[in-house]
């Protein structure tokens, strides 16, 4: 079975040929005038003797080949083969940004681990600003890796309807990201017990 847009069963070659003037014509000027005058134009150009057909004689050709339904099919099929080469295009780059920040999780991953241990001998505020910076960064890290994968953001704060009907945030009071530089070193300093890991476990969940 061959295309619309190729020829047809029982098609002439001239009437073909003049479909494909229709045809490579841009859409918005495809009409039998126009083919009509694109063979008017050719044969004075050249020294073909033949009689230039009439626009009547185009005309015909058109409507007993279909021309506005094939053409319609040939730019469907353009257009789908379009979309897919982007497709490919977007599939092929979003592996790259994927990648990119998987190795951006597992460098945030080493540097906090450095900085819990603490070999450099940071002072408490500076490794508080230090791993609130790496929190950040790895909670949008997370956040572009999920909408690469087509996975809806995880939100923590929560909806809530009063009485009347009004809606209101409540952010989740857990969330280091929500707390001043204060408020972090009297967690860290409560007692000497205080788990690091454990608590920055608990922020990723």
């Amino acid at each position: 079975m061959v295309d619309a847009w190729e020829r047809q069963k029982g098609e002439s070659a001239k009437a073909y040929g003049r479909f494909k003037i229709y045809l490579n014509l841009p859409p918005e000027q495809r009409s039998s005038r126009k083919v009509h005058e694109k063979i008017a134009k050719s044969y004075k150009n050249s020294s073909q003797n033949s009689k230039i057909p009439t626009l009547t004689a185009i005309e015909t050709n058109s409507v007993n080949w279909r021309w506005v339904e094939r053409a319609r099919l040939y730019d469907a099929q353009k257009q789908l083969e379009e979309s897919l080469k982007y497709e490919e295009e977007f599939t092929r780059e979003n592996k790259k940004i994927i990648n990119l920040l998987k190795d951006l999780l597992d460098y945030c991953d080493t540097s906090l681990k450095e900085i819990m241990d603490n070999n450099a001998e940071y002072a408490l505020t500076t490794r508080l600003s230090l791993i609130s910076t790496l929190m950040g960064i790895i909670d949008r890290a997370n956040y572009n890796i999920r909408t690469c994968f087509g996975k809806p953001a995880k939100y923590t704060d929560k909806l809530e309807v009063d009485l009347d009907n009004q809606v209101s945030v409540k952010e989740d009071e857990t969330n280091i990201f929500k707390k001043t530089d204060k408020e972090l070193e009297e967690i860290l300093s409560v007692n000497d017990d205080f788990d690091m890991d454990a608590f920055l476990e608990e922020q990723k969940q």
